[in-house]
């Protein structure tokens, strides 16, 4: 390397520092944000690029089946777990959003509206829905020897029934006070400086956590029937649920 790359290198490197540096100073609490919801940015960047990721790259040897599936059944199954996954990623993403400032100091943002909570919620799922209904056509026609595309509307009044049921669960909980002094009392057991986030600066639960420990506890549930109804079992003609839905 000679000595006018040396520089030229050098150059670059300064202003990358400077740069990074000026970021820092200027969009610090946005890089914190950043921090602490990486989980479910990472898990929506997942749901939106997985289909794409599976496809259309060097993995799709090893990823693309995952899509294929073989039965309406199934594609009811995969389109309502979609909706179902995009709801659990929007809404951990917006109770960190807003609790954030009691446990990290950080300033107060505004919680997400439930409208756009729903919406986020459907468009993460679309890719997978899609891409599974897309792959899925041919297979399904040879083993049921027909399209008659009731996977897809079933699918969808799954994933609406799941927005709906999730709605009046959350306004119920939310406004319940039983269970609202049951977590308060099972918090209060915590060490204090791991209250912070679930309890305010009043004393009282913190917004989201009794409505996202009922939807915890509806997703066990979910999980315990899949696996007692789901599991495979050597029988021969038996509905089974695609990998696609069981993470």
């Amino acid at each position: 390397m000679n000595k006018k790359q040396q520089v030229f290198n050098g150059i670059v490197l300064w202003l990358g520092l400077a740069l990074l540096s000026l970021m820092l100073q200027n969009f610090y609490s946005v890089l914190q944000y950043i921090f602490f919801l990486r989980v479910p940015i990472i898990v929506g960047l997942l749901l939106l690029f997985l289909p794409t990721i599976s496809v259309n790259s060097g993995l799709s040897a090893i990823l693309k089946n995952l899509f294929v599936l073989r039965a309406n059944n199934q594609l009811v199954l995969v389109i309502g777990g979609a909706v179902l996954a995009g709801l659990a990623t929007i809404q951990v993403f917006d109770i960190i959003l807003y609790n954030s400032h009691l446990r990290f100091d950080v300033p107060q943002q505004q919680i997400i509206p439930v409208f756009l909570q729903y919406l986020i919620a459907i468009i993460l799922s679309l890719p997978i829905g899609i891409k599974a209904t897309q792959l899925s056509k041919k297979e399904i026609q040879e083993a049921d020897r027909s399209w008659e595309g009731w996977g897809i509307i079933f699918g969808i009044i799954a994933g609406a029934l799941l927005l709906i049921t999730n709605y009046f669960n959350k306004y119920f909980f939310e406004h319940n006070q039983f269970l609202k002094q049951a977590l308060l009392k099972i918090i209060y057991f915590l060490p204090e400086r791991i209250q912070r986030g679930y309890v305010d600066a009043n004393g009282d639960l913190s917004y989201g956590i009794a409505a996202i420990t009922v939807f915890s506890i509806f997703l066990l549930i979910v999980y315990g029937l899949g696996y007692f109804i789901l599991k495979p079992r050597q029988k021969k003609g038996r509905f089974e649920a695609p990998a696609l839905f069981l993470p």
